[in-house]
C-alpha cells in the first residue's frame, strides 16, 4: 500500500481481558460497605427521639411502637428479642412493612438467611423506599449473581437520593464489569433514571487498568434501546478515550454510536452541513461570542441546501470553529466552496489543519480573490507525518484587525480525500463543485 493511500488507524496491540479478580475485589469492597449500612444508613430513621422501650410500656398494643423497639435491638445484635417484638408488631398490623423488615433482619442476624430472604423480599415488595430492605436485598442478589434483581434494588436506592454517593455508583460500575451484568444494566439505564448521566460520567472517570472497553459495550447496548446515549453522555466516553490518546478507538466509537456517521466514509463529519448540529469532538464545534457568530442556514446565491454562515466584526477575539480528525499518515487534499457575501476581507478567514496539540499548521486554505456574491472554490494539500500526529484538528480561524469590518462568509462542500482520489460531489450543497488544486 502506497504512502498516499489513507489507512484508518487501529490499535494493533491485542486487548487483554480484565481479570475476574478485579470484579471480585470491587464486589468484596461493595459487600463490606453494604453490610455496614445496616448500622449507619437508614436505621437512624427508625429510632425514636425518646426510649422506644418506654413507648412500648406506654402503648403495648401499638404496632409502630413495637416495631421501633424491635428495630432498636438490631444494632445491639439482640436478634431473638428483635424477632419476638417484630412478630408482635406484625400480628397487630400485618401490612406494617417496617415491622416485616425488622423481622427479616433479625432472622438474618440469627443465621436464618434463606428465611430472611423470603421475609425481606416481601418487605421489599411492600415498600421500595425502605433503605435497609433495599440494601439487604441488593447485597443478597449481587452475591447470588442475580444482577437484574440486584440492580433494581440499587435503582430504588439511588432514586431516593438528591446527590449520588460515589460508592453506590462504584457498585454499579463494578457489576458492569461482569458480561452477565451488562444486559441487565443497559436495560435499567434504558429507563432513563435521573442518576443515569451522573453514573455514565462516573464510569468514564473510573481509572482503567487495561483496555477492556466495558463502557463502549454498554453504550452500544444503549444505542439499541428507546433511550440512546445523549451527546453529553457520549462525550464522557469519547473524552476519556481521547485523554488516553486512543484516538482511533475514539473515532471508531463515535462512528459506531452516531447513526448519521455510521453509514458515511467521509473523512470530515457533515461537510455539507445538512445534519442537525451535535456536540461531540468529531462534530462541528460551532462557537459564537461577542462580534462572532457561526450558524447553519440556507445556502445563499446559487447554492443548495444548508451551509455554514460566519459573521465577524473584524476586531474581536474568536473561539475557532473546530472538528477532530483521525487521519493515517499520507498526503491529503482539503477542498471546499466559499461565498463572500460582504466583499470585504474574506481572505482573513483561514482554515487550518494541524496535529492535535500543535500550533504548527500542516496546511491552510482560504477563499480565493474573486467577484463577491459568488461561490468560489478553495483547496490545500497537506501531509500527515509518519509519526507524532495520531490525531488532527480542522479549524476555522481569523486574526483580529484594528478596524471594525462587517465580514460575512459562507462555507459548504468541505471534504478531505487522499491526493489522487476523486472527491465525490454533494447532491444537496453549493452550486459549483471545487476544482482540483
Amino acid at each position: 500500500m502506497s504512502a498516499a493511500e489513507p489507512v484508518r488507524q487501529d490499535n494493533a496491540a491485542p486487548r487483554r481481558r480484565r481479570l475476574p479478580t478485579f470484579f471480585g475485589f470491587l464486589l468484596t469492597i461493595a459487600m463490606v460497605w453494604l453490610g455496614g449500612q445496616f448500622l449507619t444508613q437508614g436505621m437512624s430513621d427508625y429510632f425514636l427521639e425518646f426510649d422506644p422501650g418506654a413507648a412500648v410500656l406506654w402503648r403495648g398494643d401499638s404496632s409502630d411502637a413495637l416495631t421501633r423497639f424491635a428495630t432498636a435491638q438490631l444494632p445491639a445484635q439482640h436478634w431473638e428479642l428483635a424477632r419476638r417484638l417484630a412478630i408482635r408488631a406484625i400480628r397487630l398490623a400485618p401490612l406494617n412493612a417496617t415491622a416485616i423488615t425488622a423481622y427479616g433482619l433479625a432472622l438474618d442476624g440469627a443465621g436464618q438467611t434463606d428465611k430472611a430472604d423470603q421475609v425481606l423480599s416481601l418487605a421489599g415488595q411492600r415498600s421500595w423506599r425502605d433503605p435497609p430492605t433495599q440494601i439487604w436485598l441488593l447485597k443478597r442478589r449481587l452475591t447470588q449473581g442475580q444482577y437484574a434483581e440486584g440492580l433494581a434494588h440499587l435503582d430504588a436506592l439511588l432514586r431516593q437520593e438528591e446527590r449520588y454517593p460515589p460508592l453506590p455508583l462504584a457498585i454499579m460500575a463494578a457489576a458492569g464489569l461482569d458480561p452477565k451484568a451488562q444486559g441487565p444494566l443497559a436495560e435499567r439505564l434504558s429507563y432513563a433514571p435521573r442518576w443515569r448521566t451522573p453514573f455514565l460520567q462516573f464510569l468514564a472517570g473510573t481509572p482503567r487498568t487495561d483496555f477492556v472497553d466495558e463502557e463502549g459495550a454498554l453504550e452500544a447496548r444503549l444505542m439499541a434501546t428507546s433511550a440512546p446515549p445523549t451527546d453529553e453522555e457520549l462525550n464522557f466516553y469519547l473524552s476519556r478515550l481521547l485523554r488516553e490518546q486512543r484516538y482511533a478507538d475514539a473515532e471508531a466509537a463515535w462512528r459506531k454510536l452516531s447513526p448519521q456517521s455510521a453509514a458515511s466514509s467521509a473523512l470530515i463529519s457533515d461537510g455539507d452541513f445538512e445534519h442537525p448540529p451535535r456536540q461531540t469532538p468529531f462534530d462541528w464545534q460551532l462557537a459564537s461570542g461577542i462580534g462572532w457568530t457561526a450558524q447553519v442556514g440556507d445556502a445563499p446565491g446559487d447554492g443548495h441546501g444548508k451551509a455554514l454562515s460566519v459573521e465577524y466584526d473584524g476586531v474581536s477575539p474568536v473561539q475557532p470553529l473546530r472538528q477532530y480528525l483521525v487521519l493515517a499518515p499520507g498526503t491529503y487534499r482539503f477542498t471546499g466552496m466559499g461565498f463572500d457575501q460582504g466583499g470585504q476581507d474574506a481572505d482573513s478567514m483561514v482554515w487550518r489543519i494541524a496535529c492535535d496539540g500543535s500550533g504548527d499548521a500542516l496546511g491552510t486554505a482560504k477563499i480565493l480573490a474573486g467577484t463577491p456574491g459568488q461561490w468560489r472554490p478553495f483547496s490545500a494539500d497537506f501531509t500527515i507525518p509518519p509519526t507524532g500526529c495520531p490525531a488532527q484538528m480542522l479549524l476555522l480561524t481569523t486574526s483580529p484587525g484594528d478596524v471594525h469590518k462587517d465580514i460575512v462568509v459562507w462555507y459548504d462542500n468541505l471534504a478531505i480525500a487522499a491526493v489522487g482520489a476523486p472527491v465525490a460531489p454533494s447532491a444537496q450543497s453549493g452550486g459549483a463543485q471545487p476544482s482540483a488544486h
